[in-house]
């Protein structure tokens, strides 16, 4: 067939018609015209094909696909147009502002994390960085399986949006067990690899022991906010003071695995997010 198949009536339509005689006759006319002229539109809707039956003479028929085809050329030089001026609106080295950046699953990954250090590091640099979040995973081999893949799909959302933001803050997972199948496949899958640092042996030297454990009792626990969604005191200002940020992997449903008996495990005070005081 000389007809592009981009033109031909839907299946539904060809269906709905009584005279099919008057359509085959159409459609031979139609192959005739395609092979004879080349300025012929690519492209009919049902719509189109319901006027070009309606037409009684050929010439009228044939005026009504050139008019189809000088209507579609317009559109596309206009849209060609608009791609150039774009161009030349941007720059030469510049892409076009409806250009599309297709980035394999691995590079987009790799540039995404590069970005992420690189803004880090930026504002580490400037003095001007959030303190981090530490994600407390304690509790997270007690919970069931339904509970585990809903937390871990929160955990991966919030590695995610924080590394396309534009003012990213370090994330600290802690107390994680190795024992839970769970827990040690997001380790050993991207926790290890894309958030934490490369994992290395710890070698305690004998001689530094009193050091570092005197330096750990004099740390100031008032500098890390243990976030209780439940807790009774909300958070105070200014935030400055603050070194670290801990959140709970956990519901909170059960108070052996909540966010308050973690906070008392460690011996912080836990604050509840002043978001009521501004929000209602």
């Amino acid at each position: 067939l000389h007809i592009p198949y981009a033109v031909l009536p839907s299946h539904r339509l060809i269906k709905k018609l009584e005279n099919k005689d008057m359509f085959l006759r159409l459609l031979l006319e139609m192959e005739f015209l395609y092979g004879a002229e080349k300025r012929l539109p690519a492209h009919m809707t049902d719509g189109n094909w319901m006027k070009y039956m309606q037409m009684p003479s050929i010439i009228e028929r044939c005026c009504y696909l050139c008019q189809l085809y000088e209507s579609r050329k317009e559109l596309e030089e206009n849209d060609e147009q608009k791609i150039l001026w774009a161009k030349e609106s941007t720059g030469a080295k510049k892409p076009a502002l409806n250009t599309l950046h297709y980035f394999e699953r691995e590079q987009f990954r790799r540039l995404t994390y590069e970005m992420f250090g690189s803004r880090l590091l930026a504002r580490w640099r400037c003095n001007d960085s959030v303190p981090p979040l530490l994600v407390d995973c304690r509790y997270l081999s007690n919970l069931n399986f339904v509970t585990q893949t809903y937390i871990i799909k929160q955990i991966k959302d919030l590695v995610l949006e924080n590394s396309l933001q534009r003012n990213p803050f370090p994330i600290v997972f802690v107390n994680y067990h190795s024992t839970s199948d769970i827990a040690l496949g997001i380790v050993n899958s991207w926790l290890r690899k894309r958030c934490l640092p490369k994992y290395r042996q710890l070698i305690v030297d004998k001689n530094d022991d009193s050091q570092q454990q005197q330096q750990i009792n004099h740390s100031v626990e008032e500098q890390i906010a243990y976030i209780n969604p439940k807790s009774e005191h909300y958070l105070p200002g200014p935030l400055q003071q603050y070194k670290a940020f801990v959140f709970c992997a956990t519901p909170d449903t059960n108070y052996l695995n909540s966010s308050f008996k973690a906070a008392r495990a460690e011996k912080l005070n836990s604050f509840r997010l002043p978001i009521s005081q501004f929000v209602k």
